[in-house]
């Protein structure tokens, strides 16, 4: 029986480890028949990753830090060697930038150096991703591209601070790419999940405490499930959202409407 990505080519950007968001999606879009390409930032930070590739058939992998040209010039000859230079889906899952001290206290304490990398990390590259693949986007006719987000783009949620701004930065990138890319047949969308506790989020001050509290905030009154995270992901990135585009679609059990 097919799945609904059956035949479908993409690249996930952001996988760290079996605990990422970027990595259930990952495992849910191999359970519709995707064919993948992975990205990583370096060899000694992403070898939970590179395991992770080696072991579910991974149709390549690559480095690429975000902040490289070389590195996107890398990865197109790997798309056009394993994929024939097509790709059906783009999934986006970077975000980095600030030290630990931007995420406590004041966020007008962040250092002019610390901003300029998060926006480049957490916001740009997603510009700079969509810029580089849009060629081969264009190819499948009808393809999509998303990227993780967080509440805290639009609420102030304590401690996050800079990030949020960032993330702020990256909906509304997503939405002029939209624009920009509609009529070339390339959705761009959105997915923001409430508080999970990841690699990156752990860094965030009083995140645990925000996560303890989360669940019964909700209407839904549970924590968030990464398999609802990877369901919505599914749903963008396959034919079943062929009229979507320019949207955020919150996987928060309601957080967002309290």
């Amino acid at each position: 029986m097919s799945g609904l990505m059956q035949g479908k080519n993409g690249v996930i950007l952001g996988v760290a480890n079996n605990k990422s968001i970027a990595w259930q999606i990952a495992k849910k879009l191999l359970q519709e028949g995707a064919n993948i390409g992975y990205t990583y930032q370096d060899e000694l930070s992403s070898k939970k990753a590179l395991s992770l590739f080696e072991k579910n058939n991974a149709a390549f992998s690559a480095k690429l830090d975000v902040c490289c040209d070389e590195d996107f010039l890398a990865l197109n000859q790997k798309i056009e060697e394993v994929f024939g230079g097509k790709l059906d889906f783009v999934v986006h899952s970077v975000a980095g930038g600030p030290d630990l001290e931007d995420l406590q206290g004041d966020f007008f304490a962040v250092s002019r150096q610390n901003f300029l990398k998060t926006m480049e990390i957490s916001a740009f590259s997603f510009v700079a991703t969509l810029r580089n693949l849009a060629p081969y986007l264009k190819k499948a006719g009808s393809a999509s591209a998303i990227c993780l987000s967080y509440l805290g783009s639009e609420r102030v949620v304590p401690n996050y601070n800079v990030m949020g701004v960032a993330k702020a930065t990256l909906e509304c990138s997503a939405r002029y790419m939209a624009s920009d890319l509609g009529k070339d047949g390339v959705r761009v969308n959105v997915v923001s999940p409430g508080p999970i506790l990841t690699r990156a989020a752990s860094g965030v001050g009083g995140f645990r405490q925000m996560l303890k509290e989360f669940a019964e905030k909700t209407p839904l009154q549970k924590p968030v499930d990464t398999e609802d995270v990877a369901s919505a992901a599914l749903f963008l990135l396959s034919d079943l959202s062929k009229g979507t585009t320019g949207q955020t679609l919150y996987v928060d059990n309601g957080f967002c409407i309290r």
